[in-house]
Order: structure tokens, then C-alpha cells, then sequence
């Protein structure tokens, strides 16, 4: 039996053995800070289920043209709602006919611009620049989270493939890896990749 079924004593336990979980079921790990803003992130968005019907590039444009340190939370937040809906409502990236690299993108760029907003708060702008870097492996901790729940929450085999090819997830190579026995050959930024199997 999971452990992430045991009731825990409080949200904020669960919700960390629930991103423990999903760093160990896919391997990958964060640092300490990201794994609890994670965590956090998770914690506040069990009471606003409404950021997955936002408009995030509207929403962006309207927080570049904000000002001070109400520039630098909005942008925070569009990236905070980039990052969940990239990592647990992918799904809703096809029905809206965009790819989930869009919202990848979006959202670290609104880290980074954040980061850049963030004024005499040193600390808090190497936190989003980590958030803006750190953007896909949080993702794939997401999604690893979406399949812990079985395999028909994972990433369709195309999504996988434009996700892998976009953005180098972990996540997204694995699935290709378990559906195939060939490699591909394609350019990233510039770059020569490969997988092979």
C-alpha cells in the first residue's frame, strides 16, 4: 500500500510525502528550497482550483506592465500557474490547442522576469531564477505525481515527444522510452540530440 494513502497530521505532511513520493517513484530530485516551495504551491492551490481555467498569456502581459513589487508577485504567480498546469492539467494544454511547452516557456519566463523584479529582496530573486532553471524537473515531478494515480494520467505518446523535443523532460524520454525500440534524431536550440533506448 502507498504511503501517500496513510492520513498525515497535517495538509503541508501530506502534501510532502506526496512530492516525496513522486521524486522517488521518477528518480528525480530538487533542492531542499524547491521541493518546499513545491510543496507550498501544492498547499495553496488545494483552495483555488479556478487557476486551471486562467488565461496565463494574458495574465502575463498584464503583470509586465505592472509596477514595483507588485510587478515582481504577479509574476510569480503566472509562473506558479504555469508550472501546475504544465505539470498536473497537461491534458488542458491540447483542448486549449496549445502545447504544454507553451505553458514550460511561459512560465519561466515569468520566473525570470520575476526574479528581475524582485528589487532589494536578494534572496528571493535567486529563489524564482532557480524556479525559472528549475521549471522542467518541477514539472516532471507534477506529472510523476499525475501517475502515481495510474498510467492513464500519463502524457500521451505525441506529447511526450513534442515535451521531450521542446524542453528535455525526463519524464517525457521515459515515455517515449516504454513505447518504442527506435531513436530520434532532432535539433534543439542548436544543438545535435539523440535518444536511443
Amino acid at each position: 500500500m502507498s504511503k501517500v494513502l496513510e492520513p498525515k497530521e497535517t495538509a503541508v505532511a501530506e502534501w510532502f510525502e506526496l512530492v516525496k513520493e513522486a521524486e522517488s517513484h521518477s528518480g528525480l530530485l530538487v533542492d531542499v528550497e524547491l521541493e518546499h516551495y513545491l510543496v507550498n504551491l501544492l498547499l495553496r492551490f488545494m483552495n483555488h482550483p479556478e487557476v486551471a481555467n486562467a488565461v496565463l498569456g494574458l495574465e502575463y502581459l498584464q503583470a509586465e506592465h505592472v509596477y514595483g513589487y507588485s510587478r515582481c508577485d504577479s509574476l510569480r504567480k503566472v509562473g506558479d500557474e504555469c508550472l501546475l498546469y504544465s505539470g498536473l492539467y497537461p491534458q488542458r494544454a491540447e483542448k486549449r490547442r496549445c502545447g504544454i511547452s507553451y505553458y514550460v516557456s511561459l512560465g519561466q519566463k515569468s520566473y525570470t522576469s520575476a526574479a528581475s523584479s524582485a528589487g532589494r529582496q536578494p534572496e528571493l530573486a535567486i529563489l524564482l531564477e532557480q524556479l525559472g532553471l528549475g521549471f522542467v524537473r518541477l514539472m516532471d515531478i507534477l506529472q510523476s505525481i499525475r501517475s502515481l494515480a495510474g498510467s492513464e494520467n500519463q502524457l500521451s505518446l505525441m506529447q511526450a515527444v513534442d515535451l521531450w523535443q521542446d524542453t528535455g523532460s525526463e519524464i517525457a524520454r521515459r515515455i517515449i522510452k516504454a513505447h518504442t525500440n527506435g531513436f530520434i534524431v532532432g535539433e534543439k536550440r542548436g544543438q545535435i540530440w539523440k535518444y536511443n533506448k
